[in-house]
């Protein structure tokens, strides 16, 4: 029983990426498609041109990229290869420039104690923001958070060698202005102020 509620649970807290949204493919050999998408965990794409339409299934394989309309807004996902896995994950772009900045997000649900009657008490959701770095137009990507990558577990000193070609942004990493959860404007500042 206490499985069951768990899985229905967790089926109300998915990333909003798991519903269909309005969506434009993105493919290899440079054509487009416009319809409905709904991206599932493992990056497959579920499409249809119109409500009622065949669905189809599109992967790394056929797709480039992907753009999702949530909340208003356009959202971009690209296929890219992790350096650390050899694996090719669907990454969101949160910032695109000279060094370009990725992000995973995973969303759930944690069932707290059975109370009386088997029903689940209390309980809590949770989101998870994994980080990817690229620099230039390279499909390769590096985990910001991976063993042995730059951003291990000293970041200061990992991001002011990453980074340094750019002394201002490194003084303001050595300094502390920018700590570790500020790697989207520390993304933004390389971007539009150095070289």
């Amino acid at each position: 029983m206490k499985k069951i509620l768990i899985i229905i649970s967790l089926l109300f807290f998915l990333p909003t990426i798991a519903q269909k949204q309005k969506a434009i493919l993105f493919f290899k050999d440079g054509t487009e498609l416009k319809g409905r998408a709904k991206i599932s965990p493992t990056g497959k794409i579920k499409f249809r041109k119109s409500k009622g339409a065949e669905k189809q299934f599109f992967s790394s394989k056929e797709l480039k990229s992907i753009i999702i309309r949530e909340f208003d807004k356009d959202v971009v996902y690209k296929y890219k290869l992790i350096e650390e896995r050899k694996t090719i994950l669907l990454l969101e772009v949160l910032e695109e420039g000279k060094v370009t900045l990725y992000r995973t997000l995973r969303s759930g649900y944690v069932a707290g104690a059975t109370g009386p009657n088997g029903i689940p008490m209390g309980g809590h959701s949770y989101s998870i923001s994994n980080y990817y770095v690229s620099k230039g137009n390279k499909n390769l990507v590096v985990h910001l958070g991976a063993r042995g990558t730059i951003f291990s577990k000293n970041f200061k000193e990992a991001a002011s060698d990453y980074f340094k070609d750019c002394t201002t942004l490194v003084g303001k990493i050595q300094s502390k202005e920018l700590k570790k959860r500020d790697i989207v404007e520390i993304v933004e500042f390389y971007n539009e102020n150095c070289n």
